[in-house]
């Protein structure tokens, strides 16, 4: 190995050169690695690249590229591998960033959506969460209303399906207390480290692994008055920073505008004047979307099914790719 190997795992040389290539890489990639290794022994090829995780000394993931090519003896068996490893972790993380942006544009394109062809309270409430979680890519989302009694009860609860393996169906104690907080307090409240913190920690399931490391619960509001809560949850701690934040905000924004437009449709004799301020509301959503399109530093553009660009969505594209 040689010092720079030694840098990126954080292992002295003497230390690293009694470890196997097992111990340093990451559990999950670790079969593929194996995979390909064999067929290299095997002799259906020299070598191989991918893309894997090893694991330091601290426990942090480091995200690589390796390519790995053999020596043969002149029997044709293995004398040894010599593996090249360049660091991309940054890489990997700016590739997370942008998708997290993208993901978070769709998931206000299809919540405002649901506002326009919202009915009533609770299926909207209802297209809000699997929104959050199939759009939005958040672990579990629930949200919470007031009942006629002015009791909080919650209105509809969506999860990934590791969300739904280690916590739904573990019997969490309450999964309530983060929407109490928010309507005691008319204000969001948000833990980016559950583990340490959490409120009433008995409900959160976080010893299984797979379980809600993060949380942000935003309020839902009808006529100015904190009537419930839409409350998000993440496997990544420190996963709530300022550009979700923003897209929450925004949401819950457009959803208690929903709540008021709904009121006001129960009260008024003809459709007139709801549509038109649906549509107001619809195109001031969209003049706040298209804003945050064309501030990213991400190229975003549509393409047809061949693969030609059929629309230009935000200057980016163009400077990042120096065509006109």
């Amino acid at each position: 190995v040689n010092d720079e190997l030694c840098r990126m795992l954080g292992y002295p040389r003497d230390v690293l050169e009694r470890m196997t290539w097992a111990e340093v890489t990451h559990p999950e990639d670790l079969g593929s690695d194996v995979a390909e290794f064999e067929r290299v022994l095997a002799g259906a090829c020299e070598g191989y690249r991918m893309r894997k995780r090893f694991i330091r000394s601290d426990g942090s993931v480091v995200h690589a590229a390796i390519d790995v090519r053999c020596s043969r003896r002149s029997d044709g068996s293995v004398d040894l591998f010599i593996a090249t490893i360049q660091d991309i972790t940054d890489r990997v993380d700016s590739e997370a960033a942008l998708a997290r942006s993208r993901d978070l544009y769709a998931m206000l394109s299809d919540t405002n959506e649901a506002v326009v062809r919202a009915r009533e309270e609770a299926g909207l409430l209802d297209s809000a969460c699997s929104i959050a979680v199939r759009t939005g890519g958040f672990g579990l989302a629930v949200s919470h209303l007031l009942d006629a009694a002015g009791e909080l009860q919650p209105a509809a609860v969506h999860a990934s399906p590791n969300f739904e393996k280690h916590l739904v169906r573990s019997g969490l104690v309450d999964i309530h207390a983060p929407a109490r907080i928010v309507l005691a307090a008319g204000e969001p409240t948000i833990c980016n480290d559950l583990p340490s913190r959490g409120y009433d920690a008995t409900w959160i399931g976080v010893a299984t692994g797979e379980g809600a490391a993060s949380m942000a619960s935003y309020p839902l509001c009808r006529a100015g008055r904190t009537v419930g809560a839409l409350t998000v949850y993440a496997r990544e701690p420190d996963f709530f920073g300022e550009e979700i934040l923003q897209a929450l905000r925004q949401a819950t924004g457009n959803l208690s505008y929903a709540f008021d437009v709904l009121a006001d449709r129960r009260g008024r004799d003809t459709a007139a004047v709801e549509t038109a301020q649906a549509n107001a509301r619809l195109q001031a959503a969209n003049a706040q979307l298209t804003s945050l399109i064309a501030s990213s530093p991400a190229a975003i553009f549509d393409l047809d099914r061949n693969g030609h660009v059929r629309s230009i969505w935000n200057g980016a594209a163009e400077e990042i790719t120096g065509v006109p």
